[in-house]
């Protein structure tokens, strides 16, 4: 009967379309191929491009001989990447094995790797002294708190802006670390209080003579308190 006939047909049938296959000299066509992205606007081949090592291979290329072409190029791009990056002799040699290794070994050896520096990292966050003030802080300090005080400019002063704006030797970061930045405060309000202070002590010295010829003159008196700071005489002042 024609119907069981149209169905042993169908199910003799194979069950997806046979695709006819790639000609060897298309295939090479498409690896010699090379997208325009790894040519930068001035022309130059992109040293870091991962397909600046496309892969080359004859019409006649084999299976194992395509292989072994994708090795040297990837062994090529190390030793190009090692020199742009200026790697000493033995970095560059583990880079040329690490090229040639499978993804599981690079894989392992990246991760032994990143363990050795969260040591090392470890070890040199410990190791850490303990911030103090150091001298050339305390100079600076002085020297801006002077001005600071002295300034006609200012009704009031308070907070640290000078010394996180300008830095001067402080460790990166460090305003976020309230133990270190407390200190760094402390130092900057008893600067303040001794500037305040000397001021005082010099203005009740300048008038203590019951002479008013013996008080001191107003320039010599700003001189005086203007000294260890970059503050200039003027008039205001």
């Amino acid at each position: 009967m024609p119907l069981w006939d149209d169905l042993e047909t169908a199910m003799d049938a194979p069950s997806s379309p046979t695709l006819a296959p790639i000609e060897p000299s298309h295939t090479a066509s498409l690896l010699h191929k090379r997208p325009h992205a790894d040519v930068d606007s001035d022309g130059e081949e992109d040293v870091f491009s991962p397909c600046s090592a496309s892969v080359s291979s004859s019409r006649d290329a084999t299976p194992g001989t395509s292989t072994v072409q994708i090795n040297k190029n990837f062994v090529a791009l190390a030793v190009r990447l090692g020199a742009a990056k200026k790697l000493r002799g033995d970095q560059q040699r583990d880079l040329e094995v690490f090229a040639n290794d499978a993804l599981r070994v690079q894989n392992i050896k990246i991760y032994a790797d990143l363990q050795y520096m969260t040591n090392r990292f470890d070890k040199i966050v410990n190791s850490a002294p303990i911030f103090q003030v150091s001298k050339d802080l305390m100079k600076n300090l002085y020297s801006y708190g002077t001005g600071v005080i002295f300034s006609s400019k200012l009704a009031a002063y308070k907070g640290t802006h000078i010394v996180k704006h300008l830095r001067f030797d402080l460790p990166a970061g460090i305003e976020h670390n309230h133990a270190d930045w407390a200190k760094v405060v402390s130092a900057a309000q008893d600067t303040l209080t001794q500037i305040r202070s000397k001021i005082k002590k010099a203005l009740r010295a300048s008038v203590k003579p019951s002479d008013p010829e013996q008080h001191t003159d107003i320039y010599d008196l700003t001189q005086e308190l203007i000294k260890q700071s970059s503050c200039k005489t003027t008039v205001p002042l």
